[in-house]
C-alpha cells in the first residue's frame, strides 16, 4: 500500500463513511500517523523510545525517564502520546 492510499474507514455513528468525529490522528493506521508525522513529532517518539535507557544509569530510569517525555508532549503531539 503507497502512502497515498489511505484504506476505507468502517461508518461512523451516523453511517457515513470515515472515522469518529473528534477521533483526530488516532483513528488513522500506526503506519499512516508515522507517515504523516511531522520530524519533530519523530524526534520525541524516539526520546522517548531512548529514554528507556536511563534505567542504566539511574534506579527506575527506564519508567521515568519515557513517563517524563510523555507529560511533557501527550497535548501536542499524538504521535508521542
Amino acid at each position: 500500500m503507497s502512502d497515498a492510499q489511505i484504506p476505507p474507514q468502517p461508518p461512523g455513528p451516523e453511517g457515513q463513511g470515515g472515522p469518529t468525529p473528534g477521533a483526530g490522528a488516532a483513528a488513522l493506521p500506526l503506519e499512516l500517523q508515522a507517515a504523516n508525522a511531522s520530524k519533530d513529532h519523530r524526534t520525541w517518539g524516539m526520546v522517548a523510545h531512548l529514554a528507556a535507557l536511563a534505567g542504566f544509569v539511574v534506579p527506575f530510569g527506564n519508567i521515568i525517564g519515557p513517563l517524563v517525555v510523555w507529560l511533557i508532549k501527550k497535548d501536542e503531539s499524538p504521535f508521542v502520546a
